[in-house]
């Protein structure tokens, strides 16, 4: 059987951090917490995750 390669690339915003950050911060301040269903949609904005072709040789694969 063949072995195939699977490169994934995941990006993720510049502000997504200081996102999280504010979040935490206004959670510990009012002592209330997050609404979930929101935070997890701006961090699916925030996080992108694709294929990219994977290079043709790779050095640091041990079956190389």
């Amino acid at each position: 059987m063949a072995a195939s390669k699977l490169v994934l690339e995941v990006r993720i915003s510049w502000w997504l951090r200081w996102y999280i950050y504010g979040v935490i911060i206004t959670a510990r301040l009012t002592g209330l917490d997050p609404n979930w269903t929101k935070v997890k949609a701006m961090i699916d904005r925030g996080v992108k995750v694709g294929r990219t072709k994977a290079k043709p040789s790779d050095k640091h694969h041990p079956g190389a």
